[in-house]
C-alpha cells in the first residue's frame, strides 16, 4: 500500500515536470512570436519612414491602410504595388551618387545635374547628390559616364 502510494507519488512529480516545461516551452514561444510580431511592426514603421509617410495624420495613414486592405484582394493592385515597389528600390533611388564623365559634360547636362540639386566636387572631379534612377538616365543618355552608390 505505501508503495503504491508511493508510485503515484513520483507519477505525479514526473507529471508535474512535465507541466512546468511545458509551461516554459510555451512561454518561450510567445516571447518568440511576440519578437517577431515586434519586428514586423518596426519593419512597417521603417517602411512608413521610407515612403516619408512618418509626418502624415495618423487618421489619414489609418484610412489609407484601410484602403489598401480592401484593394489588395485585386491581383492587379498588388501588381502594379509591386512594381512601384521595385522601381523605388532601384539602388540609384534614394541613395546618394557620384557622377564622374570620361570628357567633361556640356553646360546642359551640368545645369540640368545642378536643377537636381547635385553638386560639383572639384576635389574628385565629380557631380553628388540624391536622384531617380530614371531621371539620371534621361539627362546621361548621351554622355559617357561612371555612377558610383554612395549609400
Amino acid at each position: 500500500m505505501v508503495e503504491d502510494m508511493q508510485e503515484q507519488e513520483n507519477k505525479k512529480n514526473v507529471v508535474d515536470e512535465k507541466k512546468r516545461v511545458l509551461k516554459k516551452m510555451e512561454k518561450s514561444i510567445r516571447d518568440t512570436e511576440r519578437k517577431i510580431s515586434q519586428k514586423k511592426i518596426n519593419s512597417i514603421g521603417k517602411l512608413a519612414v521610407k515612403a516619408k509617410l512618418d509626418e502624415i495624420d495618423l487618421e489619414i495613414l489609418y484610412g489609407a491602410f484601410v484602403d489598401i486592405s480592401i484593394k489588395i484582394s485585386d491581383d492587379s493592385y498588388k501588381s502594379s504595388c509591386l512594381e512601384l515597389a521595385r522601381k523605388q528600390q532601384h539602388p540609384l533611388n534614394g541613395n546618394r551618387v557620384a557622377i564622374s564623365f570620361n570628357k567633361p559634360p556640356s553646360l546642359e547636362i551640368k545645369e540640368q545635374l545642378k536643377n537636381l540639386s547635385f553638386k560639383w566636387n572639384r576635389f574628385r572631379g565629380e557631380f553628388y547628390g540624391t536622384c531617380e534612377q530614371t531621371t539620371l538616365s534621361n539627362i546621361l543618355k548621351d554622355v559617357e559616364h561612371k555612377i558610383e552608390v554612395i549609400g
